[in-house]
Formats: structure tokens, sequence, C-alpha cells
């Protein structure tokens, strides 16, 4: 019984701990996506500071 309660426990601690998102202000990840005309569109581009909605 105890393994099973510290298997729960312990399952609920480490998904809190990798459902964290990124830190407000952290860094984009670079990434390249294509659109449907064959450009070339980088997170690069993305404007900083401001939100596109």
């Amino acid at each position: 019984m105890k393994k099973i309660i510290f298997s729960l426990i312990l399952s609920v601690f480490s998904t809190v701990a990798f459902s964290q998102g990124l830190a407000p202000g952290s860094a984009l990840p670079t990434a390249v996506f294509y659109k449907t005309d064959g450009n070339a569109y980088s997170t690069s581009q993305i404007a900083k500071g401001k939100k596109p909605y």
C-alpha cells in the first residue's frame, strides 16, 4: 500500500514539474516554417514584445 501511495505522489509532483511553460520574456526556440508558396518563414521574423491578437 505504501508503494502505491508513494508512486501516486511521485507521479503528481513530476507531472506538475514538467507541465510548466516558458517563463515570460524567455527566448522562443528557432524554427523554420514554409509557406504554401514555398517561401521560408523563421521564428526570428516574429515581432517581439507584441501579441499578434
